[in-house]
C-alpha cells in the first residue's frame, strides 16, 4: 500500500495516528469526495481554516488505497516535489496538501504550469489520482490559475459552502468522539457529559449551544482546541463564539489607529455597533456611513 522509496514518511504516521485516535467523523464531504476521486481522478477540497481540509484529504487517501490495494499512497509537501518523488510507472494516489501554500499564494507560473500540465496528463491516463487541498483565502489569491488550468475544472468540495456545513447532528458526533477520547467522558441525556468519577463536566445546555455555533476557525479545529486546553474548556460554549486571537489583534489595531485617523475611528465604531446589534446594521444608516 505504501511507496517507501517515494513517499515522505510522515504521511503513514499521520494516517495511522488519525485511525488510532478514532475521532474522525465521516460526513457528506467525505462520501462525496471519495466518489469524485473515483469518477474524475481528481479531488479538489477548499474551505477556511479549521474546517478539516487536510484531515479529510488524508482520510479519503486512506479509504481509496484500502479499497484499491494496487494503488500506493504518497504526500507531497510542495508541487515542485512531483518531478522526483512521483513514479508514473505505479498506480499512485498523491495528496497535495495546501498546494500553493498555507497562508499566501506561492505560485511560480513558469515552473508550476509545466508540472500541472504533467499532472493532468497522467490523471487522464488513469494510473494517477490526485487529492488537492487549498485554503479559500489562498485560492482567491491564485484565482487566475484555478479559472484557467484544466486540472482545476473539476467540481470542488467547498467545506465553507452551505452544502457541506456540518449539521448539528454531525457536530454532536464530533464533540462526542473528542469528549470520549480526550476527556474520558460519557454523555447522559438531559444532563450532559460526565467524567469517569461521575462528575458533570459539560452541561447539556452548553452542549446544545456549542453544536449550534459556527466558529470563525472552523468547528473541527475549535472542538480539538476546546477539549485539549483546560483554559478553553472552562469557557464552555463561550469559547466557540469568540473571535480568534489574530482577529482580536486586528480589531485592536483598528481601534488604536482610530485615535488619530477618522477613517479607522468610523470603521471601529461600525464594528462595535454591529456587534452590539446582533451582527446587523440598520439599512437606514447606510447613506450616513457612505459619507465617510
Amino acid at each position: 500500500m505504501w511507496i517507501t522509496q517515494f513517499s515522505d514518511k510522515d504521511i503513514r504516521a499521520l494516517i495511522e495516528e488519525d485511525v488510532r485516535e478514532g475521532t474522525f467523523v465521516t460526513t457528506k464531504a467525505v462520501t462525496d469526495g471519495l466518489l469524485l476521486l473515483k469518477q474524475n481522478g481528481v479531488l479538489l477540497i477548499t474551505g477556511y481554516a479549521g474546517t478539516g481540509k487536510s484531515r479529510i484529504g488524508r482520510h479519503i487517501l486512506h479509504m481509496y488505497c484500502t479499497e484499491n490495494i494496487s494503488y500506493k499512497c504518497i504526500k507531497l509537501n510542495t508541487l515542485g516535489e512531483w518531478e522526483y518523488m512521483v513514479s508514473t510507472e505505479h498506480n499512485v494516489v498523491v495528496l497535495l496538501d495546501d498546494i500553493f501554500g498555507e497562508t499566501n499564494c506561492i505560485y511560480n507560473r513558469e515552473i508550476y504550469t509545466k508540472i500541472l500540465d504533467k499532472v493532468h496528463a497522467y490523471v487522464c491516463q488513469g494510473n494517477i489520482k490526485v487529492i488537492i487541498t487549498i485554503r479559500d483565502t489562498v485560492k482567491r489569491q491564485c484565482q487566475e490559475v484555478f479559472d484557467s488550468h484544466r486540472l482545476f475544472q473539476y467540481e470542488f468540495i467547498d467545506l465553507s459552502s452551505q452544502k457541506y456545513l456540518l449539521s448539528q447532528e454531525e457536530k454532536c458526533t464530533v464533540l462526542t468522539k473528542y469528549m470520549e477520547t480526550v476527556r474520558q467522558s460519557d454523555f447522559i441525556g438531559s444532563k450532559g457529559y460526565v467524567d469517569c468519577n461521575g462528575d458533570l463536566i459539560l452541561k447539556d445546555d452548553e452542549v446544545s449551544n456549542i453544536t449550534l455555533e459556527n466558529p470563525v476557525k472552523g468547528f473541527p479545529l475549535a472542538v480539538y482546541q476546546f477539549v485539549h486546553n483546560n483554559k478553553y474548556f472552562k469557557l464552555g460554549s463561550k469559547f466557540f463564539d469568540r473571535p480568534t486571537e489574530a482577529m482580536l489583534e486586528e480589531m485592536n489595531a483598528i481601534r488604536r489607529k482610530g485615535e488619530k485617523h477618522r477613517r479607522f475611528m468610523i470603521q471601529y465604531a461600525v464594528m462595535v455597533y454591529t456587534a452590539v446589534n446582533e451582527n446587523c446594521i440598520n439599512p437606514m444608516l447606510t447613506p450616513l456611513l457612505q459619507r465617510f
